[in-house]
């Protein structure tokens, strides 16, 4: 006779953890390097939150071993990081066929590893983020191979987290005013049906209209919060990462509720903060490059506004803080996080043209909503 909870006992011994990270277009392990500009300064360029994410999870950067038993993590550079000099160039503007590749990178990896009943944890920053979400798409409409080569026809996707999602692919979308729309995502906006939570950090101060971010669908198992900074104050990138350390910090608890685990930086093995890039390089990141502290106070990175007062408007314009519901904006209210009011309350010029006369409600410390 079957003993039921012996085998039910047995599944949940055996279930892994699978994180997927992919990162933001240019965003790579060589970022790391410590860059000098043209007037001789040192650049404030680091990794992005997904590859820490990614090395706090236990991965490492080629991709061969992890820190946990029950738990492995995956990462794959941003778009345009990857050929010869002009193409990565090309790539970084109009992305062409770095989506597919990408992500077929990722399913051979993730097959060789996967079985049923594991659960898929799966990150993004940026156009990584658009890949993410169509990732998890195509799980839900292909479904996905276990190590037995048995197709498992509706893989768990416990949780999907992105960071300032953009989606634009293979045309420069700059010109028009409405919400970007892009074949790559999926229909009306909505997220993959396999996902069980999904978290969507947005930039309240992000101003490039290439960069405008696709919203998610509002439904209950959504948490789509707008926080202080431009486009990498969310997605990290930058030295001075005070405001893209409080958006880490919020995923890395995000996780944590989904039974994710993550090492202290101390705790990171040397060993998975070195390896060989895909150009062939020797990467070294410090564990300075992986510290985080949040910081409502710190560096926003404001874009120079250089161009002249007839093109600006077809460059530059503020977001819109809204809620999209079945793909139109919704009389919902947006929910901004405690740190963009920390930060108005603090720094009096801080006043961001987006929320001016707006009502929002704020997710405060404590994880609860609270009206304005």
């Amino acid at each position: 006779m079957i003993d039921i909870p012996v085998i039910r006992s047995w599944i949940i011994l055996n279930m892994k953890k699978i994180i997927i990270c992919f990162d933001g277009t240019g965003n790579e392990p060589k970022d790391a390097e410590q860059k000098i500009s043209s007037n001789g300064k040192l650049k404030d360029n680091n990794i992005s939150n997904v590859l820490k994410l990614h090395l706090l999870s236990g991965g490492n950067i080629e991709n061969t071993s992890n820190h946990f038993t029950d738990q492995v993590s995956f990462y794959y550079s941003g778009v345009g990081t990857r050929g010869n000099f002009l193409r990565r160039l090309v790539k970084k503007a109009i992305a062409l066929d770095a989506p597919q590749k990408i992500m077929k990178e990722a399913q051979r990896d993730i097959e060789k590893k996967y079985r049923k009943n594991d659960s898929l944890y799966i990150f993004g920053f940026s156009r990584g983020a658009a890949i993410a979400r169509m990732f998890a798409s195509n799980l839900y409409k292909y479904g996905l191979q276990d190590t037995d080569g048995e197709l498992d026809s509706n893989p768990k996707i416990e949780m999907l987290g992105v960071w300032d999602t953009v989606a634009s692919f293979g045309k420069l979308n700059i010109i028009s005013k409405n919400r970007p729309i892009s074949d790559v995502i999926f229909e009306d906006n909505r997220i993959s049906p396999a996902i069980r939570n999904a978290y969507h950090l947005v930039s309240i101060d992000e101003n490039r209209l290439a960069f405008r971010p696709t919203l998610m669908n509002h439904q209950d198992n959504i948490q789509e919060v707008w926080f202080p900074g431009v486009h990498s104050n969310i997605g990290g990138g930058y030295k001075q990462s005070g405001l893209s350390d409080i958006t880490l910090d919020f995923m890395l608890n995000a996780g944590k509720n989904h039974d994710l685990e993550f090492l202290s930086v101390k705790d990171i093995p040397n060993n998975n903060l070195q390896g060989i890039d895909q150009h062939g390089d020797m990467i070294t990141i410090d564990r300075d490059d992986i510290l985080y502290s949040p910081n409502s106070k710190g560096k926003l990175h404001k874009h120079k506004e250089f161009w002249r007062k007839g093109i600006k408007k077809f460059i530059m314009a503020p977001r819109d803080v809204v809620v999209v519901k079945n793909n139109i904006v919704s009389n919902q209210l947006p929910i901004v996080h405690y740190s963009a009011i920390e930060r108005m309350n603090h720094k009096r010029k801080y006043k961001p043209y987006s929320l001016l006369d707006e009502d929002y409600l704020i997710l405060d410390e404590h994880g609860n909503i609270q009206s304005k």
